[in-house]
């Protein structure tokens, strides 16, 4: 099912970013306006990211290093992590035996490095976002957490988007598989 999200939103219209659902942008502006005011800093798995409910529930002893984006991140034992280049993103994808365990990341030029709700709700593009919260990846990725309705995900799914050094980060999962996605970013780090 991950293979099959990842070919959906690759042949989604030439109109749509990465990370765009093609629906209408003002509903997810209505709903990814501003954050709830919570805060989830997966910058240090032990402090902030236990304290927010995020944490490491399993240990994690396999890593995927992109030299080209400059990053790490470790994931599960009985998973496997590949990268699908394209010309305009790239996408990671982590999965299981179960093609609908693991969880995406696009990759994607960012004009800045603040990324802000109003990026959010503009690469939505109808889908809605809930539970909006403040998000900092690798200790300088700073952006949101959130659910949405988003299609490609069978209408639930949880969402860490995050800006550093010129790229926007999109990770992306089922519902069901927020705490792997979670256990996943506390891990990361730039520079790799």
């Amino acid at each position: 099912i991950i293979v099959l999200a990842v070919v959906y939103y690759l042949l989604r219209s030439d109109d749509s970013s990465p990370g765009e659902n093609a629906a209408n942008p003002s509903e997810a502006a209505d709903n990814a306006s501003a954050p709830s005011g919570a805060s989830a800093d997966l910058s240090s798995p032990a402090s902030s990211a236990i304290s927010s409910g995020v944490g490491q529930t399993a240990p994690l002893p396999k890593t995927y290093r992109s030299p080209a984006h400059g990053f790490s991140f470790s994931y599960k034992e009985d998973m496997n992590a590949r990268m699908i280049e394209t010309d305009d993103f790239d996408v990671v994808v982590v999965e299981g035996k179960n093609s609908a365990d693991g969880f995406q990341i696009v990759i994607s030029t960012f004009p800045g490095e603040a990324l802000l709700p109003a990026d959010v709700s503009e690469r939505l593009k109808g889908a809605k976002a809930s539970d909006i919260r403040d998000l900092t990846v690798g200790y300088t990725g700073k952006g949101f957490i959130f659910h949405s309705n988003n299609p490609s995900f069978e209408g639930g799914s949880v969402e860490a988007w995050f800006a550093k050094g010129g790229k926007l980060y999109q990770a992306t999962t089922y519902t069901m598989n927020e705490q792997l996605l979670l256990s996943s970013l506390a891990t990361w780090k730039f520079g790799e």
